[in-house]
C-alpha cells in the first residue's frame, strides 16, 4: 500500500458511502401499474393526474383547520 496513514479515512468514507447506498436502495418504493394511482384514484374518485396536487394541498388545508377555533 502506497499510503498506510490514509487507510482510515479511506475505510471511514466506503463505509459511510455504503451505508447510504443502502439507504437510498430501501427507501425507494416502486409500485407497479395498477398498485397505487389506480387503486387511490378509484376510491377517491379522481383522475391519476389529480392525485398528486390534491396530496400537495392536504398539509396546508389540515394546518387551516387544525389552528381554527
Amino acid at each position: 500500500m502506497e499510503y498506510p496513514e490514509r487507510v482510515g479515512s479511506w475505510l471511514a468514507a466506503t463505509a459511510r458511502n455504503e451505508c447510504l447506498r443502502s439507504l437510498a436502495a430501501h427507501k425507494r418504493v416502486v409500485l407497479g401499474h395498477g398498485q397505487g394511482e389506480i387503486e387511490i384514484s378509484d376510491q377517491l374518485g379522481l383522475p391519476v393526474g389529480r392525485i398528486g396536487p390534491t396530496r400537495g394541498r392536504c398539509p396546508a388545508r389540515l394546518s387551516v383547520l387544525l389552528q381554527a377555533p
